[in-house]
């Protein structure tokens, strides 16, 4: 089910670089990514949210704070709802995991996973339909937490950029 507002996130570990500049690349129009979402690029280098991921997507990290919205047109500098420059939140975020094949386990940290939707990922990479989400480096389904997983991978390997 897609995002329909943006959502909380819980950062996992020390902060490190809290987030990237903005993107440089544009933003495909009619595209809604929400804040604490993952995010992705298509193969074409436009931002795009992950409710459909594709497995040729790069996944970025977790959209910082607000949506972004290009409902008026492409945007080639994309800004929040706030009109700050779009950024990406990168390092460890915990998230969902995915149900039956996909579910996470201990055997599957230090594993790389996929991403199935904007706040999900998972074991399996879907019959190679799902782009490479990060490495799940912890599990903590107390308290709040969840599969901690450091974003932003290479997507033929899976290892942190």
């Amino acid at each position: 089910m897609a995002l329909t507002s943006d959502v909380q996130t819980v950062r996992y570990g020390t902060p490190g670089n809290a987030s990237q500049p903005a993107y440089p690349g544009p933003m495909a129009a009619s595209t809604t990514v929400y804040g604490g979402a993952i995010c992705l690029t298509n193969s074409s280098g436009n931002i795009k949210n992950a409710s459909s991921p594709t497995s040729t997507d790069l996944c970025w990290g977790l959209v910082h704070a607000q949506t972004i919205n290009s409902s008026a047109g492409v945007w080639n500098t994309p800004l929040d709802t706030l009109g700050n420059p779009f950024q990406v939140d990168t390092g460890s975020f915990y998230v969902s995991s995915g149900t039956g094949a996909d579910q996470l386990t201990q055997a599957n940290v230090g594993q790389p996973v996929y991403v199935i939707n904007e706040t999900t990922v998972g074991a399996t990479n879907g019959g190679l339909t799902r782009p490479v989400a990060g490495v799940l480096m912890n599990i903590d389904t107390t308290q709040g937490g969840g599969y901690a997983v450091q974003f932003g991978s290479s997507k033929s390997t899976g290892a942190p950029q």
